[in-house]
């Protein structure tokens, strides 16, 4: 008789242990949608198993999306930004590259060091010296013009007639239509 009672009570814990490992199944297929495969597989399992379920939840699936979102605006904002930066840069410089904005920078630093040279001289002396100093200046400026001038007229006559030399060369070489401006 003991032994059918050990027999009952190994059942009993049986029957128990199927019931608590069903519902134990039940409870986690229910919850994570499948079963790990084998105890070795259970960290694959649950890594795929939590990408899955992060990849459906309507947080990371929004998170995603306004990252995306934003990514996008941010491409946007960086060409913005270059847009805006080339404006600027045309609008400070005009048609001057930056050396040639910096070269001409520091002729204008020249002149202005000069320019503060010249008034400390004129300051330093008395009123009818510093009028005449003035128009020593201006009948040196004049004459330098005068000379200038016409050394500025021979140059762009050269360069016409340079242009024009390069302009018939270039035609010399086209024939037909090409010749005429119409290109084909």
């Amino acid at each position: 008789m003991a032994a059918l009672a050990r027999q009952r009570t190994a059942a009993r814990a049986a029957t128990e242990a199927t019931t608590a490992h069903l519902a134990t199944t039940s409870t986690v297929c229910r919850r994570w949608g499948s079963l790990p495969q084998c105890e070795v597989g259970i960290p694959a399992w649950a890594e795929a198993v939590a990408r899955q379920r992060a990849d459906t939840d309507p947080r990371v699936t929004d998170a995603s999306r306004n990252a995306e979102q934003t990514q996008h605006e941010l491409g946007h904002i960086a060409e913005r930004h270059t847009d805006e930066r080339a404006a600027l840069r045309r609008r400070i410089l005009g048609n001057l590259t930056p050396s040639t904005a910096e070269a001409r920078a520091v002729q204008w630093r020249g002149h202005a060091d000069q320019a503060r040279h010249d008034l400390a001289e004129i300051e330093a002396l008395p009123v009818t010296e510093a009028a005449q100093l003035i128009r020593e200046w201006v009948a040196r400026a004049q004459t330098e013009e005068a000379v200038a001038e016409p050394a500025q007229t021979v140059r762009d006559a050269r360069a016409a007639k340079l242009g024009q030399f390069h302009a018939q060369s270039i035609d010399q070489g086209r024939t037909g239509p090409e010749r005429d401006g119409i290109g084909m």
